[in-house]
C-alpha cells in the first residue's frame, strides 16, 4: 500500500485552498452554498449543496488525506497570491469567462459590517463587478444588444434584476 502523499511528514494533513468561481453564499471561510451555475455549467444535483462539504466527501472516496481551509472566488485568490509576495498590492482583476475585481479596504469604512473588526483592521472585499447593475441606471440599446447576444438572455440586465421577486 503506497502513501499517497497528502499527509506532511509529521502526520498532518495537506491544507487546500479551493478556488471556485461561482455564486456561492459563503457564510465561512470553508464553506459555500451554491447559489446557481453560471459560464454555460449545469450539475442541478449540486445546487443549494456546500460545495466544500461535496469536494471534502469526493477526496477521501479518493483516499486523499486534505481538508479544505479556504474557499476563495478567482479575483479574491488573485489578490491573495499578490499580497503574498508584495504586501503592497491592493486588487486583483480577472479577465476571463467573465470580470471581476478584489480590493483591500479599511475595515472600519464598510457600513454594512457587523460584529468585531479584523485585528489587521482590513478586509477583502470582493466587488463582483460582473454582475453590477442598478435600477438607477438607464439600460442603452448596447445593453440590449449585448444581453440578446448573451449565453443567458434577460439574466443579467438591470431590468431583471430591479423587477425580480
Amino acid at each position: 500500500d503506497e502513501e499517497q502523499g497528502t499527509s506532511l511528514s509529521n502526520g498532518k494533513t495537506r491544507e487546500l485552498g479551493f478556488t471556485f468561481s461561482f455564486p456561492v453564499r459563503q457564510r465561512s471561510v470553508a464553506s459555500g452554498t451554491l447559489v446557481k451555475w453560471t459560464k454555460a455549467f449545469s450539475i442541478e444535483d449540486a445546487v443549494g449543496k456546500d460545495v466544500v462539504a461535496e469536494l471534502q466527501t469526493a477526496m477521501q472516496k479518493q483516499g486523499l488525506d486534505m481538508h479544505v481551509a479556504a474557499l476563495i472566488n478567482d479575483a479574491v485568490g488573485t489578490l491573495a497570491g499578490a499580497r503574498y509576495y508584495d504586501e503592497d498590492v491592493v486588487a486583483g482583476v480577472i479577465f476571463g469567462t467573465g470580470t471581476n475585481a478584489a480590493y483591500v479596504e479599511k475595515a472600519n469604512a464598510i457600513p454594512k459590517w457587523e460584529g468585531e473588526l479584523p485585528n489587521s483592521g482590513e478586509m477583502v472585499i470582493n466587488m463582483e463587478w460582473g454582475n453590477f447593475y442598478s435600477c438607477h441606471l438607464p439600460v442603452t440599446e448596447y445593453d440590449q444588444s449585448l444581453d440578446n447576444e448573451s449565453l443567458n438572455p434577460g439574466e443579467q440586465d438591470s431590468a431583471y434584476f430591479c423587477n425580480a421577486p
